[in-house]
C-alpha cells in the first residue's frame, strides 16, 4: 500500500529530481502505473518492500534502519538481496524503477 501511495506524481517528483541531478539524466519525470511497481515488488519478502519503499522515499540506510528498528548492516544485505531479485544495482535504480525509468 506505501509503494502504491508513492507512485502520486507530487510524492515522487523531489525524490526523481534529486536522483536526476545526481545521475546526470534528464529532469522529465515518467510516471509507471501502478500495478508496474506493485508486480515487481510482490516478488520481494515483506522486508524487503519495506525497505525498498524507503529507499523509495529517499530514506538513507541508518534512517531506514532507525525507522525499522533494524541494525544498518540488515538494511545494507536486505538492499543486496533487494538488487539481486530485481536484477538493479543500486538504490538509484529502485528509484528509477518507481518513476518509470529505464534502470539500464
Amino acid at each position: 500500500v506505501r509503494a502504491v501511495a508513492l507512485l502520486r506524481e507530487d510524492e515522487l517528483r523531489p525524490v526523481v529530481g534529486l536522483v536526476s541531478d545526481l545521475a546526470g539524466c534528464d529532469r522529465q519525470f515518467h510516471p509507471v502505473a501502478a500495478p508496474v511497481v506493485r508486480d515487481a515488488l510482490e516478488g520481494l519478502a515483506s522486508m524487503e518492500r519495506q525497505v525498498a519503499s524507503l529507499v523509495m522515499e529517499g530514506a538513507t540506510n541508518r534512517e531506514i534502519a532507525a525507522r525499522l528498528f533494524i541494525s544498518v548492516k540488515t538494511v545494507e544485505a536486505t538492499l543486496t538481496r533487494v538488487y539481486r531479485k530485481l536484477g538493479i544495482r543500486s538504490r538509484v535504480d529502485i528509484v528509477r524503477l518507481a518513476a518509470g525509468r529505464r534502470t539500464t
